[in-house]
Formats: structure tokens, C-alpha cells, sequence
């Protein structure tokens, strides 16, 4: 496998521009870092030509030190900027930008200010039942487009659930997405063992209700502060909502309870007996948001419904070019 030749110098250079900030790399000047794992960081960059600041992703240097700029890094960068690209939704980070500035790959993305929901929550605690339902929809809502796109996330966690400043959530980080058909994570399994779902630890071929699973743990951390991990059974997960919400009657107490059925059928340790796609969940939470009870997660709904953004899967949409005045 080619692996590029890393000057020290080139490294070096790297390094001071982002532990000092208001350099140049590339037309972009750094900032200061927002957050940094084993391969990536991010930085807060403003691109001098448009004058928008942005999140930007890139290598990072102690790992180019060490490793070098290989193709499967490069790659990997640049397969994640393509599948963001495939995916406009207001529940999704948005792309600006990817490529490679010299020998680093980056990718440009909105910098999304409010952090992210694992941060939220161990610093402030559980958030309240009513941000809870908010936080369901809107991640069903993104995990409906991301599907709808053709891929499965394969890592969805508080750690990559972005909020905005008005508590708007932002899905991120595709770095191990895969196509929805004939879907596994290759080679070793990524992502917290927290939040990955049963078939995801065992290795095995997953489908979008991983991604489901994922988001009932990422709701169950965040309505109890706890990891769902150490549950042992489906009804331990209504006790401890209901706990730590501590809802005690009328209207609230009924969308507590909802909300607690939602968390307990996305976190059913076989696949077949959770939700079976994310419409399915964003159906429930709009009933439970008005009042009712939810329907699928209490096993009285009416089929599943395979509808994306208007029509129905594998149906044609309408023709938005067609004359519609022709005979």
C-alpha cells in the first residue's frame, strides 16, 4: 500500500499552525482546534476567499508523523466528503468543501457552535423529556435522509449528534458510513461499544435499524445520563427514563411514558423486534409530541409505512419538470 513520504519539516509546520492558529493552510486560516481523536482534527477555520468560518477536518499531524498521508487515509477523507455530499437535510452537518492541500486531505464543514450532545449532557445532566422528543425527531428525521440516500452511518452516538445554539441536532461524522445494500463495517468494528448494536459488536451484517439502535441509546444517555450497556432487560429501559425524568402526572406524564416506549423499542437487542425504519420512529414521536400514545413502539401500527420525502419507496416521484397544464 503507498504510503507518503512525510518531510519532518511539513509536520512540524502543520503542527504550529494548529496549536497557534491564524495561519494559512491552503485558502484557509486556521483558527484554533475544536476537537482532535487518533487520526482526525478538526479546527476552526475562516476560508479567506469567502469570508465564512467553517469546521475543518484534517489529518492530524502526530498521526501524518507516524504514519505518513497513506492512500487509505487520503481515501477514507475523501469517500466521507462524497457521501456528505449525497445528503441535504437540515438534521445533517452540512459540506462545504473536501480535497487534499498538499499531501493532507480535509474536509470543509458548518461549524456547528452549541457542541455536541455527549459534551451537553455530562457537563449539565440529562436533558428534559420535552428536548428529548425533539432530539428523536430530528435525528429520525436525519437518519431518514441518510438512508434515503443509500447509506447506513454505522456510528451514531452523542458524540456525533451536533446542536446548535438553538438546540437544532446535526448528525456528523461519516468516516465508517457503508451502502445500505449488503452492508458490514469492514474489518474492525468501530465506534463506542456503547452505542453499537448487538450485530454490530458480534461483526456481522447490519441494516438501518443498527442506526436506530444507535439513536435509542444516544436518547437513553441522554435522558438518564447512564449508558445502556448495563441494562439488562427491555423494561429496565422504561424504569430508568421514567426515573430520571420524574414525571409524575397529567398531560407530561404521558408523553414521558411515550417517550419511554420510543427508547425501549429502538433499543430491542434483535434487530427484527425494533423499529424497522426511521419513518416508523418519527411517526411515534409526532404522535407523542401531540398527546397520544405512539403506535409502532407499542406494536399497533398499521404496517410499515416506506415513504421518503413524499412518495413511497421504489415509487417514481413526480416529474417537477412536467407540464402540468399538457393533456
Amino acid at each position: 500500500m503507498y504510503t507518503a513520504v512525510v518531510p519532518a519539516s511539513e509536520t512540524i509546520q502543520i503542527r504550529r499552525k494548529i496549536t497557534k492558529g491564524n495561519l494559512l493552510f491552503g485558502d484557509y486560516t486556521l483558527l484554533h482546534v475544536v476537537a482532535q481523536g487518533r487520526i482526525s482534527v478538526i479546527c476552526e477555520a475562516e476560508h479567506n476567499s469567502l469570508k465564512r468560518v467553517v469546521a475543518l477536518k484534517m489529518v492530524n499531524p502526530d498521526h501524518a508523523e507516524r504514519e505518513g498521508f497513506s492512500f487509505a487515509v487520503i481515501e477514507g477523507f475523501l469517500r466521507e466528503a462524497r457521501i456528505m455530499a449525497c445528503i441535504d437535510h437540515p438534521n445533517v452537518v452540512p459540506i462545504y468543501h473536501g480535497g487534499t492541500i498538499g499531501q493532507n486531505p480535509f474536509i470543509s464543514m458548518r461549524l456547528v457552535r452549541g457542541g455536541d450532545l455527549e459534551k451537553r449532557v455530562t457537563r449539565h445532566g440529562h436533558v428534559s423529556h420535552d428536548w428529548a422528543l425533539r432530539l428523536a425527531t430530528e435525528c429520525a428525521s436525519g437518519l431518514q435522509a441518510i438512508h434515503a440516500a443509500g447509506y447506513i452511518h454505522g456510528d451514531l452516538r452523542p458524540a456525533n449528534i451536533m446542536l446548535e445554539k438553538d438546540g437544532l441536532a446535526r448528525i456528523t461524522d461519516f468516516g465508517v458510513a457503508v451502502p445500505r445494500e449488503g452492508a458490514a463495517i469492514p474489518g474492525e468494528v468501530a465506534g463506542s461499544p456503547n452505542y453499537l448494536s448487538p450485530e454490530q459488536r458480534a461483526s456481522g451484517a447490519i441494516d438501518p435499524r443498527a442506526d436506530l439502535y444507535g439513536l435509542g441509546a444516544s436518547l437513553f444517555f441522554a435522558t438518564t445520563s447512564e449508558h445502556p450497556a448495563l441494562l439488562e432487560t427491555p423494561e429496565s429501559v422504561l424504569t430508568s427514563v421514567h426515573r430520571s425524568l420524574n414525571v409524575a402526572k397529567g398531560r407530561d406524564a404521558r408523553m414521558c411514558q411515550g417517550l419511554a416506549s420510543i427508547i425501549g423499542r429502538l433499543l430491542m437487542p434483535t434487530a427484527a423486534d425494533r423499529y424497522g425504519m426511521a419513518e416508523e420512529v418519527l411517526h411515534d414521536c409526532r404522535l407523542v409530541t401531540n398527546g397520544s400514545d405512539p403506535e409502532f413502539a407499542l406494536g399497533t401500527g398499521r404496517g410499515r409505512k416506506e415513504f421518503f420525502f413524499g412518495w413511497k419507496k421504489d415509487e417514481k416521484p413526480i416529474d417537477l419538470d412536467a407540464d402540468p397544464f399538457g393533456e
